[in-house]
């Protein structure tokens, strides 16, 4: 019988950072753990089922994770993370990969967008015997003088099943940040993007719906009244 499956998530507080990474593996990934470090000690964060063998990563002072790459697969019926890649500002070819895939069946890639200009902030995933899921909190960092001017991506049905954000890309007067979201598995998918907005007009505010998954997403803009584009998605 399977385990029950646990949604877990987590973010990084300003002073703290990512000092260890664990990895259970064997022929797939078992779990993962976060060794963190702030201002008042150290913690640590398991998500993992019992079997595999250990593995760490000490990180060094300084360094940073930049993205995570894999695969994921079905084994023994049940949907989980069967390779893992750990990719930080010193080792840009990445540690692992950590498990083999080994007897697992529809096994697809994945990977994460190079967190440019910003920083990974935070996991989330899920896990029973196995971990079955995982992703990455993104933070953009913005310049003093950098702003948002659009917004743009896809949406469709997910497995067949409603309307989700599939992908997203972050525009401002200086760079592009994304896409984010790689779009797999979605149908019926339709591109969107906000207007460019006119010289001194500001991003404002944004608006949308999100349940499991981000289902719709728009933006208002000020430039003498508020204009509101969007949602898209599902209404």
């Amino acid at each position: 019988m399977a385990a029950p499956i646990n949604n877990w998530s987590f973010q990084l507080k300003d002073d703290q950072v990512i000092t260890k990474i664990m990895i259970r593996h064997g022929f797939i990934v078992d779990g993962i753990g976060f060794e963190i470090t702030g201002s008042v000690g150290k913690t640590v964060e398991w998500f993992t089922g019992s079997g595999g063998s250990l593995s760490e990563i000490p990180l060094s002072v300084g360094e940073k994770i930049t993205h995570i790459s894999g695969s994921t697969g079905t084994y023994y019926e049940e949907i989980c993370i069967t390779t893992i890649k750990i990719y930080t500002t010193l080792r840009p070819e990445g540690y692992g990969p950590y498990g083999e895939a080994r007897a697992a069946n529809n096994v697809t890639p994945f990977s994460t967008p190079l967190a440019l200009d910003g920083s990974i902030v935070g996991f989330l995933g899920s896990n029973g015997q196995y971990l079955n899921s995982i992703g990455i909190y993104n933070a953009i960092d913005l310049d003093e003088k950098e702003y948002m001017t659009q917004v743009s991506g896809e949406y469709g049905k997910y497995f067949n099943q409603d309307i989700r954000i599939a992908s997203i890309t972050i525009y401002t007067n200086l760079k592009v940040y994304g896409p984010y979201g790689r779009g797999e598995q979605v149908t019926e998918a339709k591109p969107f993007s906000t207007p460019v907005p006119l010289e001194g007009t500001t991003i404002f505010g944004f608006n949308g719906s999100y349940g499991t998954y981000l289902n719709s997403i728009g933006l208002s803009d000020k430039y003498k009244k508020v204009d509101t584009y969007g949602p898209f998605g599902r209404a």
